[in-house]
């Protein structure tokens, strides 16, 4: 059985999720795994799995804004999902941010997440993650 917005079967989903609101730049993330395979395409959900050096990916897109994200979390979720990171374009108060930065946090100046979570709880990365990614060597 698959899954009402993104058309997803379970068994094809990786637990390590990558996720970018533009469809053209998972096209981008899926040319960069092994074995990459388009496993869904329904709406603006676009959703490909291989691997990455042995370790098994799957990235959708979700579309601009935080009500069709919500959905894609949360059905990546349902099939297995246990790590989630998103990246794309942000804005940001200042205009020399750089070409690429990987946030600590971010503004919650929208409406989506407060159904989750309360308004008072910030939105920062999880520091175990955010130290990994930052180690990172591209070699």
């Amino acid at each position: 059985m698959s899954t009402l917005y993104l058309q997803l079967e379970q068994a094809k989903v990786n637990k390590y999720v990558v996720f970018s609101g533009d469809p053209s730049r998972v096209k981008r993330v899926a040319a960069l795994l092994d074995n990459s395979e388009k496993i869904a395409e329904n709406r603006e959900y676009i959703t490909y799995s291989g691997t990455y050096k042995g370790v098994g990916i799957t990235v959708t897109s979700t579309g601009i804004g935080g009500p069709s994200t919500a959905i894609a979390m949360e059905e990546m979720y349902d099939c297995g999902m246990e790590v989630a990171i998103r990246i794309g374009t942000i804005m940001g108060l200042n205009d020399n941010l750089g070409e690429m930065m990987i946030p600590r946090a971010t503004m919650r100046m929208e409406n989506t997440s407060k159904e989750y979570v309360d308004a008072s709880y910030p939105a920062d990365s999880d520091f175990q993650l955010l130290h990994s990614l930052s180690e990172i060597d591209e070699n």
